[in-house]
This record gives structure tokens, C-alpha cells and sequence, in this order.
């Protein structure tokens, strides 16, 4: 659990090499409250090439992260608003 103005990692541990262009990881929300409560804090992050959003039936559902090329290890920094907002659970699958 995070808490609203704290920052998560999120730690990609490769068995291998990311291949030439890249290991794309889907990163879908499953149950979004739709605030966009957290922002992605890419000048922390590391072996992070690009980050695009996921888009399904007109309606953002998600973000594409690619891991570098040749990474083997990879770190995604979020930073969540403090908005004071009450917020339930959200649930989050990666897909590689």
C-alpha cells in the first residue's frame, strides 16, 4: 500500500537481455478509480526507454513501459498525489 505524496518502485528483473528495441511490458489497470491519482517520475527511473499510454474502446486503460535494450534490470518510479481524495483499492496486472 501506498500512501497519497509517497513514491513506489516498480523493479523489472529480467532472466535475460532485453532484446534489440526493447522488452515491451503492458502494465493494465484493472479496477481504476479514474482520479490519475500518480504521476510516473521517468528522470528517477532507470533502464527505462519509453513509456506510451494503453488505450482500449476509447478509454485509457493502462500503460506500454519498454525496458532498454540489453537491460537486465529495470526501475519505475511513481509518485502518487496527495489530493486528499478517499480512494478504495486498485489493482494492477503487468503483461509481458
Amino acid at each position: 500500500m501506498v500512501a497519497e505524496g509517497d513514491r513506489a518502485t516498480i523493479l523489472f528483473e529480467l532472466s535475460a537481455p532485453a532484446p534489440a528495441g526493447g522488452l515491451e511490458v503492458n502494465w493494465m489497470e484493472l479496477d481504476p478509480d479514474g482520479a490519475g491519482d500518480g504521476q510516473l517520475v521517468l528522470e528517477e527511473s532507470t533502464n527505462i526507454a519509453d513509456v506510451r499510454g494503453l488505450v482500449e474502446d476509447d478509454q485509457p486503460v493502462g500503460v506500454v513501459v519498454t525496458v532498454a535494450e540489453g537491460a537486465t534490470e529495470a526501475e519505475l518510479v511513481l509518485e502518487f498525489d496527495q489530493d486528499g481524495v478517499p480512494e478504495g483499492a486498485e489493482t494492477s496486472m503487468l503483461l509481458p
